[in-house]
């Protein structure tokens, strides 16, 4: 258990800025018995969504029914053979499809907080 609230703090601390952060004063770290966000003890109450097996116009009414029903967290499977080049000869076919908009999926979780 340990090891994986280690990876949560080494790949918050990597990858999330304070730009993609709430506030540049968000905070996490952990005891041996509970995740600390913002100092405060916290639960993580997580659902799971596969983003490319919505229509992106429904991503806001399903993450907001998530955060409506108690989740505050948000887990997803990113489909890799599907944001990865089969051939270099036809790179923009990654960015066709508005369902594979992984960014926006994210950047939509996080302003409801998820």
């Amino acid at each position: 258990k340990e090891s994986r609230v280690f990876l949560l703090k080494a790949f918050s601390n990597r990858y999330l800025n304070h730009n993609c952060m709430m506030s540049s004063t968000s905070s996490v770290s952990y005891t041996p018995r509970s995740l600390l966000i913002h100092g405060n003890p916290t639960l993580i109450l997580s659902g799971s969504v596969h983003y490319p097996r919505v229509e992106p116009e429904h991503w806001h009414e399903l993450l907001l029914n998530c955060k409506q029903n108690g989740l505050n967290c948000i887990d997803t499977y990113v489909f890799w053979n599907e944001h990865y080049p089969y051939t270099t000869t036809t790179p923009s076919l990654i960015f066709s499809n508005p369902r594979l908009d992984l960014i926006h999926f994210i950047k939509l979780a996080q302003s409801l907080s998820l």
